[in-house]
């Protein structure tokens, strides 16, 4: 009896970590600041954060850009603070010619950028709520070179900073630097791993 209790308890601790595993999430936030133009909606300093959930398990080669890559399944951008209250709350982030994916190049020409991909080439620019950002390509260090059939690791996207200097929304130019949010599920993982240590101990020694 014991022994089928220790046997369903690793099974579904694995499965949990599995899962937390192939789930993964890249996230980061900015206020921007309005360095020209106007900025009707008030969207300076307010809080923008982005959110990709990724499941691809390895890199690829990018079709926008021919270079290793991986993308995410999802994208969407959380705005809060902004002085016209109906931007304020969660958005899809969508483009006429994508389908709100990002692509994310770990080693472009030294440095590691993010941007839309497209179906034969990848744009910066993105619509939320009716406003339309441009230029935008948050680009920040590289993490080396991957080859294609590596594993993907979120990890290094989640711990860092970028910029890619200034973006465009509707008539006003704004500069930002993001700072990246490191996902729930690292400390998830470490809690479930060590739960999964102590506890084959403790059979040891019974």
């Amino acid at each position: 009896m014991m022994n089928s209790f220790k046997s369903i308890f690793l099974l579904i601790m694995l499965l949990s970590l599995s899962a937390l595993v192939q789930a993964s999430k890249i996230s980061f936030s900015f206020s921007p600041t309005l360095t020209s133009g106007a900025d009707p909606n008030g969207l300076e300093n307010a809080t923008w954060l982005f959110e990709f959930d990724i499941s691809q398990p390895t890199y690829q080669l990018s079709g926008s850009f021919n270079d290793i890559s991986f993308s995410s399944d999802s994208a969407q951008l959380t705005v809060s603070g902004a002085t016209n209250n109906a931007l304020n709350g969660i958005h899809a982030i969508t483009s006429a010619d994508i389908s709100g994916d990002f692509v994310f190049i770990p080693d472009f020409f030294g440095s590691t950028i993010f941007a839309l991909e497209g179906p034969n080439n990848t744009s910066s620019g993105f619509s939320f709520a009716g406003v339309n950002v441009s230029n935008f390509g948050p680009v920040g260090p590289s993490f080396g070179s991957p080859s294609v059939g590596d594993a993907v690791d979120v990890a290094p996207y989640n711990s860092f900073s970028f910029s890619s200097g200034s973006f465009t929304a509707d008539a006003g130019t704004f500069s930002y630097t993001a700072s990246s949010i490191p996902e729930p599920e690292v400390m998830i993982l470490f809690l479930l791993g060590t739960g999964i240590c102590l506890r084959l101990r403790r059979w040891k020694r019974a």
